[in-house]
């Protein structure tokens, strides 16, 4: 059996099986963990006195961190507006959609991201 910890995570393994689990530093806190539908993780505490899940922690954070951002042959930049760009010898499938902040690659399904000039 191994262990490694990293901020109250652990990961184990035994007979094969392999768990991930997480130990608050303040067992009087009930924290949930989840992925939102915008693909990021959250982690909410619940909040007796207002009866409600507060979020503690969102991560990513800045939108260049989300995976494939600017879609297949886009270059993602926080400090560009916009976000996107297409690497040299590409170019929008869809000017208007990428005008317009469509960075997604979706070849076959309407071309909005970067192709081949």
């Amino acid at each position: 059996m191994t262990a490694n910890y990293l901020y109250g995570f652990r990961l184990d393994e035994d007979r094969g099986a392999t768990f991930f689990t997480y130990t608050m530093n303040n067992s009087s806190q009930t924290v949930r963990f989840r992925i939102r539908w915008d693909g990021r993780e959250e982690q909410v505490l619940w909040d007796e006195g207002r009866k409600a899940w507060t979020t503690f922690w969102l991560q990513p954070t800045r939108d260049c961190e989300h995976y494939n951002r600017c879609g297949n042959f886009g270059i993602c930049d926080n400090s560009k507006s916009p976000l996107c760009s297409c690497l040299r010898g590409f170019e929008p499938a869809s000017r208007t959609d990428w005008d317009n902040g469509n960075w997604t690659d979706k070849l076959g399904e309407g071309g909005f991201g970067p192709v081949f000039k």
